[in-house]
């Protein structure tokens, strides 16, 4: 059975593009380029409880990179690092051999450098740090939103829900649904392009991950001044956007929402769909809330 060290470095060793030391010492160094904060972030996944068990290492090693780097994309940040440590219940070579190729593919797709990691036996997890740059003071972030701003959802929220639904056998998908749903479960897509867009447009923006009404009320709490805010959105469907899936049970509202002060209200409410801000961006799939003063371009 191969070492660890030997496995690292069959797999997990590869060139890098803007390191100055990669995998291969105790610790890698990079250096920011001139004018740049550093934006961290980091997202666990758990077996059984993120994906399940037996899930096919190539879309899982994709998909843990990528939920990572969505957090970047929502930051308004470009992706430049990531490390990635792992527990293995065994050390299956042709199981870590596949998983390193999905990770390593989602890395090269958003010029990223994996420069590290760390493994070790137990329940499978999987732990990626990913780290990016932006000009220094413009990350987005979820606090600058007020009201009166208009709030954007990328992409199309509940693809990745209906695709887990429909594998485990609770829903039934039909046509092309299930391949929509599907992808958007094993291969989601950090929107990366769409938030380096967005810096100087949006007043505030997060990722959704934890479900879209859960998320805008984190956006919601870091309101300044507090006080109980409400999402208005006029039920009504642009002639440019699509009609609901059949499959969906959402109403069809306008993608722009506003943000208005409400004394009386105890919890967010209001119907929001979602709608791609850049139709023709190679981002597709997992989305991001988006706060603005104004028209984002289309």
């Amino acid at each position: 059975m191969p070492s660890e060290f030997e496995l690292i470095a069959r797999h997990f060793t590869r060139p890098v593009r803007h390191t100055v030391l990669g995998v291969g010492d105790d610790g890698a160094v990079v250096r920011p380029s001139p004018g740049m904060d550093l934006v961290v972030s980091t997202d666990m996944l758990v077996a059984g409880t993120h994906f399940l068990a037996g899930a096919e290492s190539g879309a899982l090693g994709w998909k843990a990179l990528a939920v990572n780097l969505s957090d970047l994309a929502a930051m308004g940040a470009q992706p430049r690092w990531a490390v990635v440590a792992a527990a293995l219940p065994d050390a299956d070579e042709a199981w870590i051999a596949a998983f390193a190729r999905g990770f390593f593919a989602a890395a090269e797709a958003f010029d990223v450098d994996v420069i590290g990691g760390d493994t070790t036996r137990g329940p499978l997890n999987i732990a990626p740090t990913v780290i990016g740059e932006v000009p220094q003071g413009q990350a987005l972030t979820r606090a600058g939103a007020q009201a009166g701003d208009d709030l954007w959802v990328s992409g199309t929220p509940g693809l990745a829900a209906l695709g887990l639904q429909h594998r485990r056998g609770k829903v039934s998908l039909h046509g092309t649904a299930i391949a929509s749903c599907l992808a958007a479960l094993d291969r989601p897509q950090p929107r990366v392009a769409l938030g380096l867009g967005l810096r100087g447009l949006a007043s505030a923006a997060i990722d959704v991950s934890d479900g879209l009404l859960a998320d805008i009320g984190h956006i919601l709490s870091a309101l300044r001044p507090r006080g109980r805010h409400r999402i208005r959105a006029p039920c009504r469907r642009p002639p440019s956007m699509p009609a609901p899936m059949p499959h969906s049970r959402s109403t069809a509202c306008s993608p722009a929402a506003t943000i208005t002060s409400w004394p009386s209200l105890r919890r967010p409410s209001g119907a929001i769909t979602s709608r791609r801000l850049q139709r023709d961006s190679p981002c597709r799939s997992r989305g991001s809330a988006t706060c603005a003063r104004g028209q984002p371009a289309n």
